[in-house]
């Protein structure tokens, strides 16, 4: 399998996290209802270093809707075209976004408090 070199590594990410800008990550139930939609702003994420972009300040949903977290959809700004799908977890498991409780309230401010996106060297 090729590697790719550092450069690549980043311009990928960078191409990937553009597509994020004033986006928004829409976490849903298994049924795919949507709970909670916090928003990036006009430029969602840093510049990749090493391969990895890490997200500026997420906007906080402030009226969530009662739900279970099961997954996420990162959206472009409009919110009708996926840039990518992600897993969620509570906080210590596995997924890409960890989450301290999945149930979530009628009301519930739900944030984000980090993400980055990594392209691996190979």
């Amino acid at each position: 399998m090729p590697t790719l070199a550092t450069d690549t590594r980043n311009a990928a990410v960078d191409a990937v996290t553009a597509l994020c800008n004033s986006g928004s990550i829409q976490f849903q139930t298994s049924a795919h209802n949507k709970v909670a939609e916090p928003t990036f702003g006009a430029t969602a994420f840093n510049a990749a270093s090493g391969g990895t972009a890490t997200a500026k300040t997420v906007a906080d949903d402030t009226d969530a809707s009662a739900g279970t977290i099961s997954h996420a959809h990162i959206f472009k700004t409009g919110g009708t075209d996926e840039v990518m799908q992600c897993t969620c977890t509570v906080t210590g498991g596995a997924g890409d976004f960890q989450i301290s409780s999945l149930v979530i309230g009628a009301g519930d401010t739900v944030s984000v408090l980090s993400m980055s996106i990594t392209q691996p060297a190979s």
